[in-house]
């Protein structure tokens, strides 16, 4: 196992250290010594049932299988007629800082 000082901490290179064996374990600590995280070689992946891998570029893709339709929520709450009735006692607290 070996630590290394976060401020030192060189992450690529050390993941593939571990990635190929070289170092089996590998402690990122902060100044005071104290663990932050671990770096290990993960076991063998097994997916689970109906699971699928996805690259980083689908997860954060927006598009239509990331977007929320429109309308679920129709007519299931309704806004109050006197809604903006404190609006001006609001914007004064806000304004006085309170």
């Amino acid at each position: 196992m070996t630590t290394v000082d976060i401020d030192h901490a060189d992450l690529p290179r050390l993941v593939r250290a571990v990635a190929s064996g070289e170092e089996t374990e590998v402690v990122i600590a902060d100044r005071a010594g104290k663990p932050l995280a671990r770096l290990v070689a993960p076991g063998p992946f097994v997916p689970a049932s109906g699971a699928r891998m996805i690259g980083a570029d689908q997860l954060f893709r927006r598009g239509p299988a990331g977007v929320r339709p429109l309308g679920t929520a129709a007519g299931k709450y309704q806004v109050p007629a006197d809604i903006d009735q404190d609006n001006a006692e609001i914007q004064r607290l806000f304004e006085a800082g309170q």
